[in-house]
């Protein structure tokens, strides 16, 4: 036993020196020892591992894994895993564990070694990404044929699936073409057999039926033991440059043909003489006894030093197989170099069996080299032009995408310098340009600093008009005479230029010259081609940057204009709110005094207008509210029953003396309670009852509620309002949901309203995520139709304190004495409170005081914010009504002043408004007060609020 525990230790000591996390289990998964690499990688103590499970530390998903792999170990001596591991903090690591199963001293225990494996995850992601973005067609497959990788080229063009969608099945079930798939399986066969790399070139056929000629690169996949496992192929279009590669042969045809016709020099080499006839002298620009003695002397000054050596060695090399075959360059009569293709070969040896004589031709092939070099800058410049392009789509800002693009071009088309000039309009209205950015190879200055290339007056010369009317200059710059140009660009060894022009939304906003010092430098039209795709997408960036510069300007107009639209509506409400408070407070105490029934009746006729006048208000201001996206709806128990019970109370009194009648129904299929906004749903019943009235004089209004889908959770609710009316015309159906509409300007004169009520109510069941229809028959009547989803109330407890909450606050004595008494008793108790009212207009403070004093309560008037603190400063009130639009100051900074300190900075505060809005009431509550009541005041609301804070 002794002995054991000594091996275990050493053991636990060794595990304890490892870099890799290790872990020592029973075979049940109980901890015998964690590492110091685990528990420092994890955060755990060894005393918190040792009280768990090895299961404690997987995520769930995985725990059935661990699980199998601990029960196959009762049969296997390891297992290997790539599998995620928990840290103490929750978060998870991608490791590589491999289960042991081990024996000491005949006790059997398991050990999982686990390396992180995070850092390769993030290099597999880059990979992926980096072969999603390559143009060739990158796939790898099994042995049978099976794709297990593509990148998104291949999968987009070749099979025109998603990657997920092909991974797992064969060539036989991607590839439509039969050619193409025969071909496929063909090569396939010869590199699984011979094992060596295969390059094929054949015509394929893309997902959108394209035929391209395709070079394919497959190359075999070996495991650890030279096995072949699979196939890597890569395959590229390259029909562009089969292209290219046959114009090449096309300039070889016509030398050939030049060949045939005479075009073609002759050397005759014996010893150490050098001859050549007529036609090689004037190839090279000489006659024949100027050309003699320069090659005899030596040939050496004729050579390009960069192929002096490359020359001998095939000489050397002649030495030995008897021929020459060599292309090189040559100096022309006139200084310049051309290229020779010469071939020659050995016609007798000396007795060293060293060349004694050789006879040979040379043809110059300076213009199969020079397009043969075009080719080959030109697939430079467009391979720099793609990325330049990518970058002008991903990067707002289009001069930083400019300036990144000059050094690929510049390099790419192995020139001496790029230049940016951007043009502008100075103070007199003059066009000029100037130098904005630049990018220069090495041997080349800075142009940047020097002033003579900014503000360049572009009206003095003729190339800025050309460049305006959208045409290029390509050329030498000496042959540029007007106004010193030629001097001052060969001063600044510019000797060679091609000049683009950049015109954005048809103005001529620049242009960019490309240049070299070289003045036989020459600008093939591919690659002024290829320049100007470069200058489009420039053109096409700037357009863009200057349309979301437009469109912010925009939006920032719309949002200020929203803004201030808000605000005028606020002002318009504060404005008619506040007389109309007077009159409709003054309305309410007359119709409490002695009248006649005539004075009666004119006050029922001001008390209706007043009504009408602000319903028309709150329908603006709801308007408004959902026009800008700023209705918020309740989420709350509401009963519906006694929701639909109570909007239809309110018509009761309207339908009494009109010839119809008012009927409801409720399915027992629809619940009691629900979750929702019962405020909004009463104005949606409102709008739908009260037109259904206003447009029936005989007949019925019927409202009925019915369940047309539930589930667990939720409810699908139809509710419909049908009348017997006048009905409507098709055409009225068609914009009936629009804003101020009606059937007609005669409905406007007959039955009055703002034409916003049924948009208003549209919006608001589109704000509950439901639908409103409308049906209708002119001269018979109208059904709307309502759908809403809502939650039920699952929680009993919630309905019981709902019912709770609505029983305190009934008054369930019915006696006319009990109710007097409680109400006198109610105001004797409160009788001497004080309340401090701040109201700036005297016809409001004359008639609150007057409501204040006959509930019961005592009052004072302050007429601005600043003399509400002086009376705040003597003397304690027990509730505050504060004004919130007052001159000298508002109501807002006096609430603030007054909670800062001070008696009353305990005092309820109640804000007065005539401001409407939803931000009112939240910037009422932000400055410290802790209710709200909305003008114009009722008698009835102000005595609620009030006693609903001072009981």
């Amino acid at each position: 036993m002794i002995n054991h525990e000594n091996n275990m230790q050493k053991l636990i000591t060794i595990s304890n020196v490892l870099e890799e996390y290790l872990l020592i289990i029973t075979e049940t998964g109980s901890f015998l020892h964690a590492n110091t690499s685990f528990l420092h990688k994890f955060g755990y103590t060894l005393s918190e591992v040792m009280n768990m499970k090895l299961y404690d530390l997987y995520p769930e998903d995985t725990k059935a894994k661990v699980e199998q792999i601990l029960i196959s170990l009762k049969n296997k001596s390891s297992e290997k895993a790539y599998i995620h591991m928990l840290l103490s903090d929750g978060q998870l690591l991608s490791v590589d564990s491999q289960f042991l199963k081990c024996e000491l001293d005949d006790t059997s225990f398991i050990i999982v070694k686990s390396n992180d494996i995070s850092a390769n995850k993030k290099h597999k992601l880059f990979l992926d990404e980096t072969l999603a973005s390559i143009n060739e067609f990158i796939y790898y497959k099994d042995t049978e044929g099976k794709y297990l990788f593509c990148n998104k080229t291949c999968a987009d063009q070749l099979f025109g699936l998603d990657e997920a969608a092909i991974i797992g099945k064969k060539g036989i079930e991607l590839i439509k073409d039969k050619t193409t798939l025969e071909n496929c399986m063909q090569s396939d066969l010869m590199v699984l057999n011979s094992g060596h790399r295969v390059t094929i070139e054949e015509d394929i056929m893309l997902a959108n039926g394209t035929i391209i000629r395709s070079e394919t690169t497959k190359t075999p996949f070996f495991d650890s033991n030279g096995k072949i496992i699979g196939i890597i192929g890569v395959m590229r279009d390259i029909s562009q440059r089969l292209f290219m590669e046959n114009s090449l042969k096309d300039q070889e045809l016509r030398l050939n043909m030049a060949t045939a016709s005479g075009d073609i020099g002759l050397w005759d080499w014996k010893i150490e003489s050098i001859n050549v006839n007529e036609k090689g002298a004037e190839i090279l620009g000489y006659k024949k006894e100027e050309l003699t003695p320069l090659l005899n002397d030596d040939y050496g000054q004729l050579l390009h030093k960069e192929d002096i050596i490359k020359v001998q060695n095939e000489i050397i090399k002649t030495s030995s197989i008897g021929e020459f075959d060599l292309d090189f360059r040559v100096k022309h009569k006139n200084h310049h170099w051309i290229w020779l293709q010469v071939k020659g070969k050995v016609i007798e040896w000396d007795v060293n069996k060293k060349p004694h004589w050789m006879l040979g031709t040379f043809i110059d092939i300076s213009k199969a080299k020079k397009l043969e070099e075009e080719l080959k800058i030109g697939r430079k410049i467009l391979t720099a032009i793609t990325y330049s392009i990518k970058d002008l789509l991903d990067n707002q800002e289009y001069m930083d995408a400019i300036r990144h693009s000059l050094p690929l071009l510049g390099k790419a088309a192995e020139i001496d310098r790029i230049l940016l000039f951007v043009n502008h309009w100075d103070n007199d209205e003059t066009k000029r340009s100037s130098l904005k950015l630049e990018w220069m190879d090495e041997s080349q200055p800075s142009l940047m600093s020097d002033h003579v290339f900014q503000n360049i007056k572009l009206d003095e010369y003729f190339l800025a008009r050309q460049l305006e009317q959208g045409r290029e200059y390509k050329g030498k710059s000496s042959e540029l005479s007007q106004n010193g140009l030629s001097d001052f660009l060969t001063k600044y060894n510019m000797n060679s230029i091609l000049l683009l022009p950049i015109h954005v939304s048809n103005s001529f906003w620049g242009f960019i010259g490309f240049i070299d010092a070289d003045e036989n430098k020459e600008w093939p039209e591919a690659h002024v081609t290829a320049f100007k795709t470069y200058i489009n997408s420039v053109e096409r960036a700037i357009e863009r940057r200057i349309m979301n510069q437009e469109l912010r300007k925009a939006k920032i107009k719309a949002e200020r204009a929203s803004l201030l639209k808000s605000r005028f509506l606020a002002n318009m409400s504060h404005e008619i709110r506040t007389p109309m408070n007077v009159i409709a407070g003054y309305v309410d105490l007359m119709q409490n005094t002695d009248l006649t029934k005539l004075q009666s009746s004119y006050l029922d006729s001001i008390k209706s207008a007043t009504e009408t006048l602000l319903l028309t208000i709150n329908d603006i201001l709801d308007y408004s509210k959902l026009e800008a996206d700023k209705m918020i709806l309740d989420n709350i128990i509401f009963n519906i029953k006694s929701l639909i019970e109570d909007s239809i109370g309110l018509f009761i009194p309207k339908v009494v003396g009109k010839n119809i009648a008012i009927e409801w129904s409720i399915s027992p299929k629809v619940p009691e309670f629900f979750y929702g906004d019962p405020g909004r749903l009463k104005q949606i019943l409102f709008n739908l009852i009260s037109n259904a009235i206003k447009f029936t004089d005989i007949g019925y209004v019927r409202i009925s509620v019915e369940m047309i889908k539930q589930t667990k959770e939720t409810a699908k609710l139809g509710i419909k309002v049908s009348d017997t009316g006048i009905g409507m015309s098709s055409q009225v159906l068609e914009r009936l949901f629009s804003e101020f509409t009606q059937a007609d300007a005669s409905t406007t004169r007959k039955y009055g309203g703002t034409g916003l009520g049924l948009a208003i109510t549209k919006r608001l069941v589109e704000l509950m995520k439901g639908k409103i229809c409308a049906h209708s028959i002119e001269g018979q009547g109208s059904e709307f139709c309502v759908t809403i989803d809502l939650n039920k109330v699952i929680n009993a407890s919630d309905i019981v304190m709902k019912i709770a909450d609505e029983d305190d606050s009934t008054d369930t004595s019915y006696s006319f004495f009990d109710q007097y008494n409680k109400k006198y008793k109610r105001i004797k108790k409160i009788k001497k409170r004080k309340i401090l009212l701040v109201e700036d207009t005297p016809a409001n403070q004359k008639l609150l005081q007057i409501i204040i004093t006959q509930l019961g309560y005592e009052v004072l008037v302050a007429e601005n914010g600043l003399k509400a603190l002086e009376l705040c400063e003597n003397e304690k009130y027990d509730l505050i009504l504060m004004d919130c639009q007052m001159p000298i100051m508002d109501g807002y900074e006096a609430t603030k002043i007054i909670k800062k300190q001070g008696l009353n900075k305990e005092t309820v505060i109640i804000a007065l408004t005539a401001h409407a809005m939803e931000d009112d009431r939240k910037k009422c509550l932000e400055s410290g007060m802790n209710d709200y009541i909305s003008k114009p005041i009722t008698r009835s609301e102000l005595k609620t609020t009030i006693e609903k804070w001072l009981t």
